[in-house]
Formats: C-alpha cells, sequence, structure tokens
C-alpha cells in the first residue's frame, strides 16, 4: 500500500499515475510493429535502468543483445523522471533488467506494458546502511528498507550479477545458452585478474580511511580494507544539517583526513567549500561509471583513491 507524507506527497502520486497511463496509450497509439521476418534483427532487445548494468549486458550479451538504457550517462537514478522515449524502449523490450531499490521507478511501467522484470541482484546480502549516516529509515525511500543498493561496486558481486544476467538471458533464449556460457566464463576469469590488481593498488595505504559525498562505497571498502568514516549526504538529495557540516569537520580533523571524494552526478560546490575552508582537497568518485568496462573502471577507482590518498 503507497504511503504518503504529506497531502502534496499524493497529489504527485497520483499527477505521475496520470502521466504513465497517458504516456502507454501514447506508445501503444503510435507504435507499428514491424515482424522480425521483414527486418531481419534477431537480438534480444533488453532494457537495462542503468549503466552499470547495461556494461555487464554488454559482457555476458556481446552481439546477441540490444540494449536499451533507461538513465542516460550523466543522470541520477535517485532523481530520474522517465521521459517518452523510456517509456516507449520499455513497451517494447523482452524484460528490464533492474539493479533494485534506486530503479523502483521502472515497476509501474513494467506492470503498466506487461514487460517482465528481472532484478540482477539476486542472490546478493545486501548491506545496511550505517546508521550514523542516515536520517531514520522513516525517510528513506519506499521499498529501500534502510538497504545500501549499491552492490556492484564489488567484483565479488559483479560475479554474481554476470552469472544472474547469464542465467536469465539462457532461459529467455536457450538457442544462444552456449554463447552466454562462454562469454560468462571469460568474464569470471577477467574478474578474478581485476580484483587482484585492485588488492595490489590499494595494499600500501597507511590511512584507509575515507569520507565521501553519499554513502555508495560501503561494499567496495568493506571488500578492500577501507573504512568510510563519514558521508556529506546523509541521502541522496538531502542536505545535510549545519551539525552534520560540524560532525564532518570534526571527523575529518579527527582522522587526519586530507581528501572529500565528490560525484559527478551531484553538485559538489558546497562539499568543495568545506574542503577549501579546511585545506583538503576534493576528487570525484562517480559510483555510475563505467568508462566503457565495468571491471576496468573499478580498477580505475582504486587507483583514483590510491592516487589521492597516498
Amino acid at each position: 500500500m503507497q504511503v504518503f507524507k504529506s497531502p502534496s506527497d499524493k497529489i504527485a502520486f497520483i499527477a505521475a499515475s496520470v502521466l504513465i497511463v497517458v504516456a502507454a496509450a501514447f506508445v501503444f497509439l503510435h507504435k507499428s510493429p514491424v515482424a522480425p521476418a521483414e527486418t531481419g534483427i534477431t537480438k534480444l532487445k533488453i532494457a537495462a535502468t542503468v549503466i552499470p548494468v547495461e556494461s555487464l549486458l554488454k559482457e555476458i550479451g556481446g552481439d546477441k543483445v540490444e540494449i536499451t538504457l533507461m538513465v542516460p550517462e550523466g543522470q541520477s537514478p535517485h532523481t530520474f523522471e522517465p521521459s517518452p522515449d523510456v517509456i516507449s524502449g520499455i513497451s517494447e523490450a523482452e524484460s528490464v533488467f533492474t539493479i533494485g531499490v534506486i530503479d523502483d521507478w521502472v515497476s509501474p511501467l513494467t506492470r503498466t506494458f506487461g514487460t517482465p522484470e528481472f532484478n540482477v541482484g539476486s542472490g546478493i546480502a545486501l548491506k545496511p546502511f550505517k546508521e550514523t549516516f542516515t536520517v531514520g529509515e522513516e525517510e528513506l525511500p519506499e521499498g529501500g528498507e534502510g538497504y545500501d543498493p549499491h552492490y556492484w561496486l564489488s567484483v565479488a558481486n559483479g560475479k554474481i550479477v554476470a552469472k544472474n544476467i547469464a542465467g536469465e538471458l539462457s532461459r529467455i533464449d536457450g538457442a544462444s545458452a552456449d554463447y552466454y556460457a562462454e562469454n560468462l566464463r571469460s568474464f569470471l576469469d577477467r574478474a578474478d585478474i581485476a580484483d587482484a590488481k585492485i588488492r595490489e593498488t590499494l595494499s600500501e595505504l597507511e590511512n584507509r580511511k575515507i569520507i565521501t559525498f553519499h554513502d555508495a562505497w560501503g561494499y567496495f571498502a568493506d571488500d578492500y580494507g577501507l573504512e568510510v568514516v563519514a558521508v556529506y549526504q546523509p541521502s541522496p538529495g538531502k542536505d545535510p544539517s549545519p551539525q552534520d557540516v560540524k560532525s564532518l569537520i570534526d571527523k575529518a580533523r579527527d582522522e587526519g583526513i586530507k581528501t572529500f571524494f565528490s560525484e559527478i552526478l551531484m553538485s559538489s560546490a558546497p562539499l568543495k567549500a568545506i574542503g577549501e575552508s579546511e585545506g583538503i582537497k576534493v576528487v570525484p568518485l562517480n559510483p555510475l561509471e563505467t568508462r566503457g568496462d565495468y571491471l576496468e573502471t573499478l580498477v580505475k577507482d582504486a587507483e583514483t583513491i590510491r592516487d589521492a590518498l597516498k
């Protein structure tokens, strides 16, 4: 059951529902289905909500899959509102592959069009957000339940996601199961190499404590012996209070931290102002970036952290 905190929330929900229905009608009225025999297209049409899912779909699906990305590069899934093009992509997809929690906005649309939805994180143990970083479970997005959805920032979890994707693609397209299995084997071999490289990259850090823009790096930190001791935003899109800012500065001083990690997708001007006043450098670190390759991105993230902290 949808719970509203205020009349304005209820009005916004109703308005969004009306827009979805109107958009659905628009898509149905303007679609001109073409038989596969007429187009010669044999690729699976899969929609991916966010870039990390798209990247891993490319790894496993290869040239057997045509991927439509829902949340484009440069936009945050926390604040994303689907456009008519996105809605159309969902209506035409064989399935929509999701992360969960941060892309719950897709579920009303998949239900509208009857498009199957597949959560790629099946089997991953989600970590609860640290209590000191959150503003209270009652204020978290509905369905979040206080758990961190950024599980892709872990090679170990990336391997689970890849296995899930291979299994689902094989279920949809059984004739290509051997192809997906071979791509999976190749990815798992490269994942082990990337994991070893990340560990080597971070092995000589003396101070392994970091402060990030928001609480997105817990899985990465836990895997590689780092500790996120504070975050700037207590939750995505929520600005810190003056007391939060004071606590952040005090933590940086106490821990001898000289680097803040900002995010490209979020305005970091206030964080930079704090850094300038305290003599702390601010280095961008994007949890949604792939640089074209999932594993390469995680290795480069490790190098960014190492170079900033050494």
